[in-house]
C-alpha cells in the first residue's frame, strides 16, 4: 500500500499484441467498480493496448517502456497477460504477477503458449493464475489475512545475459542428442565436399 496516499496501486498490463483483451480490461474494470462501491482504497490503471479503453479504472493504451517499469515499481499488485517477457520483468521486480493468460479460443492470440507458460510458471510457484475478478477479489482477501508480502516474490532470476547462456547450451545439448544433428551436419559436411 503507497504510504503517502493510503491507496492500493493495482496494475494491468495486457502487452502490444495486436489482439484485443477486453476480459482484462473488464476484469480492472469489475476491481476499479468494487473499489468505487466499497471505498477500499483501490487505484487501478491499466494499459489496454487495442482493447477496448476502460470504462471505470484510469486506462492508457500502450506505455514507454521506461513507464512501464515505472509503473510496475509503484504498484502494490500487478495483474498481466501471459506473455514470457512480461512475467519475467515483474519478477525481476520482486512482485509476484497475478497471471489472466490470453485465450486464442476467445480470440485473444494466435496460439495457447501464454496459457502453457502461465501453466508452468504457477505449478513453480512463481505466479497467481486468474480468470476474473471473483480470483484476484479472493487473493487479496487472502494476502489482507496474512501479509501482503504473499503477493511478493523471492524468486531467484539469472541475468538475461545467464539466462542467454543457459538456454544456448539447453539448445546445443538437444541439437547433439538429435537426428536433426547428424542429419543437418551430414548434409553440412556434403555441401562441403
Amino acid at each position: 500500500m503507497n504510504e503517502k496516499t493510503s491507496e492500493f496501486r493495482i496494475l494491468a498490463l495486457v502487452g502490444t499484441d495486436h489482439h484485443p483483451f477486453d476480459r482484462m480490461v473488464e476484469l480492472v474494470d469489475a476491481l476499479q467498480q468494487a473499489e468505487e462501491a466499497g471505498r477500499n482504497g483501490r487505484k487501478c490503471l491499466v494499459q489496454f493496448g487495442t482493447s477496448s479503453p476502460p470504462r471505470y479504472a484510469q486506462g492508457m493504451d500502450y506505455l514507454p517502456k521506461s513507464d512501464v517499469q515505472t509503473q510496475i515499481d509503484l504498484a502494490d499488485l500487478v495483474i498481466c497477460h501471459g506473455g514470457p517477457s512480461t512475467i519475467v520483468e515483474i519478477l525481476r521486480s520482486g512482485k509476484r504477477p497475478l497471471v489472466m493468460a490470453r485465450d486464442p479460443r476467445k480470440g485473444e492470440h494466435v496460439d495457447g503458449h501464454q496459457q502453457r507458460f502461465a501453466r508452468h510458471m504457477a505449478n513453480q510457484g512463481h505466479i497467481y493464475l486468474v480468470d476474473g475478478a471473483f480470483d484476484v477479489e479472493q487473493l487479496l482477501s487472502h494476502a489482507a489475512s496474512t501479509t501482503i508480502s504473499a503477493l511478493n516474490t523471492n524468486v531467484s532470476l539469472p541475468s538475461p545475459g545467464a539466462s542467454a547462456l543457459l538456454l544456448g547450451a539447453l539448445v546445443d545439448g538437444f541439437i547433439a542428442e538429435g537426428k536433426s544433428y547428424r542429419i543437418w551436419h551430414s548434409r553440412r559436411n556434403e555441401s562441403r565436399a
